[in-house]
């Protein structure tokens, strides 16, 4: 019956009515009917004392519910006495308007079952009276399955009532009526004095309730499907850069110990222990395995792409005729399928440039050059590898070389 009474004054607002100016027909007509039915409250009758004599047991009972015109969430009071009679009573109510701003029902329903939650705290503060029992119910599924529901997976004004909600209510069982069973439906939508009255569901709350609890008639909470409110989360994973190859200096050293490292894993795997020395072999799969992990990092959208569709590759090393071999390595293609050299030296292995792997391939041959200049480390190193930028790249390691500088210093000016 208030919240009638309040949509009537909120509709005031809404309208922008002055003082002195005619509120509009629909309005005055909802205001009298209203105003009409005023004398009917002498009818509405409530006993003082809502529990029943020699009570052994006082539950309370919260219903909440809510609709396009406002919210609202009311306690009753169930007590038993000695010989097993159960009474029901209203013991407080609270309602409020829904905002202006449009809130979708769902979102309303969980802010009557926030203010459920705070009408209890209340109440709870206020009675000295042991409880051995705390319900709340609601006929919004959907609330239910928000307040079960973690409030960091929940958008900002669903989480901050559930939050509210669950530390309110930590303890307390909520369970799932039917909407006819509801008696705060009278709370959400608003009745006339002559309804109020007549109203039994609202005064005494449902039937059943005056029942045994085994014949409670509530319904199990059911999983949504799809829920607008969960946030969508976007996980990034940032991958650090890969610095392990950066520790050596020695491109020999590193192929050595990526070797003995995957020698170390096949012996946890088979228990097969090897201490001869290390193969050509495991030397080359340990080198093999170096360059893997350089392409994945450095060329990740190329190597996918090539993996994926190799023949639609249109990346930015298109020009190089690139593809994935059998051992997951990226080698440059050509023209040279029909030519009578082996197979790596045909189709050379894909190096970045700038990248400490690189450099240590290019020291390496300058060093098996025996300190020979650009040119000759450069047509050394492309009987393997492909270097992007490669004379630029050799020629800032051979200009790094002390060796070199000591035997031939620059020219003085």
């Amino acid at each position: 019956m208030i919240l009638l009474a309040k949509s009537i004054i909120q509709k005031l607002w809404v309208a922008k009515v002055e003082w002195d100016e005619s509120v509009p027909t629909s309005i005055h007509t909802l205001w009298t009917e209203f105003y009409r039915e005023l004398p009917t409250i002498n009818n509405l009758q409530f006993d003082r004392n809502v529990l029943t004599s020699e009570s052994t047991s006082i539950q309370l009972h919260g219903f909440c519910n809510a609709s396009e015109r406002g919210y609202g969430a009311c306690l009753y009071v169930r007590s038993t006495n000695t010989i097993g009679d159960i009474h029901t009573a209203l013991l407080c109510s609270r309602s409020r308007v829904a905002p202006l701003k449009t809130i979708t029902i769902p979102r309303l329903e969980l802010s009557g079952a926030q203010t459920l939650v705070q009408l209890y705290q209340a109440v709870k503060e206020a009675i000295t009276a042991p409880v051995s029992r705390v319900v709340f119910w609601t006929d919004s599924m959907v609330a239910l399955h928000w307040i079960a529901s973690s409030p960091h997976q929940l958008k900002t004004f669903v989480a901050n009532r559930v939050a509210a909600i669950q530390q309110g209510s930590s303890e307390i069982e909520w369970r799932h009526i039917k909407s006819e069973d509801n008696p705060a439906d009278a709370l959400s939508r608003g009745q006339l004095p002559s309804e109020l009255v007549d109203n039994n569901l609202w005064r005494q709350g449902p039937i059943w309730l005056r029942n045994p609890e085994d014949t409670w008639q509530w319904l199990p909470v059911q999983q949504l499907e799809a829920d607008p409110e969960m946030k969508i989360s976007t996980y990034l994973h940032v991958i650090s850069e890969f610095t392990l190859f950066s520790h050596y200096s020695s491109w020999t050293k590193l192929k050595r110990h990526v070797a003995i490292w995957r020698r170390y894993f096949n012996y946890i795997q088979r228990k097969s222990p090897s201490k001869d020395p290390l193969t050509v072999e495991e030397l080359r799969e340990a080198q093999l395995a170096i360059l893997r992990v350089v392409q994945s990092k450095t060329f990740q959208e190329d190597v996918v792409k090539l993996q994926a569709k190799p023949a639609q590759y249109n990346g930015k090393l298109k020009t190089l005729n690139p593809f994935i071999d059998r051992q997951g390595i990226m080698r440059v293609g050509g023209r040279l399928q029909q030519a009578n050299i082996p197979f790596f030296q045909k189709h050379t292995v894909l190096l970045p440039k700038n990248h400490h792997v690189t450099n240590l391939t290019i020291n390496a041959e300058h060093l098996a050059q025996i300190h020979s200049g650009v040119q000759n480390t450069l047509h050394g190193l492309r009987r393997e590898f492909w270097l992007l930028d490669g004379r630029s790249q050799v020629r800032k390691i051979v200009r790094q070389c002390l060796p070199c500088l000591r035997a031939r210093p620059p020219v003085p000016e």
